[in-house]
Protein backbone atom coordinates (compact mmCIF):
# COMPACT_ATOMS: atom_id res chain seq x y z
CA UNK A 1 0.00 0.00 0.00
CA UNK A 2 1.63 3.02 -1.19
CA UNK A 3 0.09 5.61 1.02
CA UNK A 4 0.08 4.38 4.98
CA UNK A 5 -2.65 5.79 7.74
CA UNK A 6 0.56 7.68 9.29
CA UNK A 7 1.40 9.30 6.41
CA UNK A 8 -2.46 10.21 5.46
CA UNK A 9 -2.33 11.64 8.90
CA UNK A 10 0.96 14.08 8.56
CA UNK A 11 -0.12 15.45 5.78
CA UNK A 12 -3.68 15.77 6.99
CA UNK A 13 -1.58 18.04 9.46
CA UNK A 14 0.45 19.88 6.83
CA UNK A 15 -2.90 20.88 4.79
CA UNK A 16 -1.91 18.46 1.82
CA UNK A 17 -5.19 17.29 0.99
CA UNK A 18 -6.05 15.93 -2.24
CA UNK A 19 -8.18 18.98 -2.74
CA UNK A 20 -5.55 21.78 -1.79
CA UNK A 21 -4.58 22.61 -5.00
CA UNK A 22 -7.82 22.42 -7.11
CA UNK A 23 -8.96 25.87 -6.40
CA UNK A 24 -7.02 27.95 -9.48
CA UNK A 25 -8.46 30.83 -8.71
CA UNK A 26 -7.25 31.40 -5.27
CA UNK A 27 -3.79 30.07 -6.39
CA UNK A 28 -3.64 32.57 -9.33
CA UNK A 29 -4.62 35.00 -6.74
CA UNK A 30 -2.06 34.53 -4.29
CA UNK A 31 0.30 34.31 -7.37
CA UNK A 32 -0.26 37.89 -8.55
CA UNK A 33 -0.95 39.46 -5.00
CA UNK A 34 3.36 37.79 -4.38
CA UNK A 35 4.02 38.85 -7.39
CA UNK A 36 2.66 42.42 -7.04
CA UNK A 37 4.29 42.92 -3.54
CA UNK A 38 7.57 41.99 -4.73
CA UNK A 39 7.54 44.27 -7.18
CA UNK A 40 6.04 47.14 -5.40
CA UNK A 41 8.67 46.25 -2.66
CA UNK A 42 11.78 45.93 -5.20
CA UNK A 43 10.65 49.87 -7.28
CA UNK A 44 10.38 51.41 -3.84
CA UNK A 45 12.93 50.35 -1.65
CA UNK A 46 16.49 50.88 -3.26
CA UNK A 47 18.46 48.70 -0.74
CA UNK A 48 15.80 46.12 -1.58
CA UNK A 49 16.60 46.50 -5.32
CA UNK A 50 20.30 46.31 -4.44
CA UNK A 51 20.22 43.50 -2.75
CA UNK A 52 17.55 41.21 -4.59
CA UNK A 53 20.20 38.72 -6.36
CA UNK A 54 22.93 38.47 -3.89
CA UNK A 55 22.62 35.00 -1.92
CA UNK A 56 23.91 35.71 2.00
CA UNK A 57 23.99 33.18 5.09
CA UNK A 58 21.55 35.14 6.47
CA UNK A 59 18.75 35.08 3.35
CA UNK A 60 19.94 31.15 3.43
CA UNK A 61 18.98 31.29 6.96
CA UNK A 62 15.78 33.00 6.77
CA UNK A 63 14.06 30.39 4.02
CA UNK A 64 15.19 27.37 6.82
CA UNK A 65 13.49 29.15 9.95
CA UNK A 66 10.48 30.42 7.67
CA UNK A 67 10.32 26.64 5.85
CA UNK A 68 10.57 24.91 9.83
CA UNK A 69 8.49 27.56 11.64
CA UNK A 70 5.58 27.42 8.67
CA UNK A 71 5.47 23.40 8.97
CA UNK A 72 5.68 23.30 12.78
CA UNK A 73 3.11 25.98 13.02
CA UNK A 74 0.93 23.80 10.66
CA UNK A 75 0.77 20.29 12.61
CA UNK A 76 0.44 22.60 15.80
CA UNK A 77 -2.57 24.81 14.75
CA UNK A 78 -4.42 21.68 12.91
CA UNK A 79 -3.91 19.16 15.78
Amino acid sequence: MLYTKQFLVITEYLGLRADTFTDFAGWALTLLIAIGYITYTVLIIPFVRKNLLTISWLKIFGIWVGLTSSTVEEVFFRH
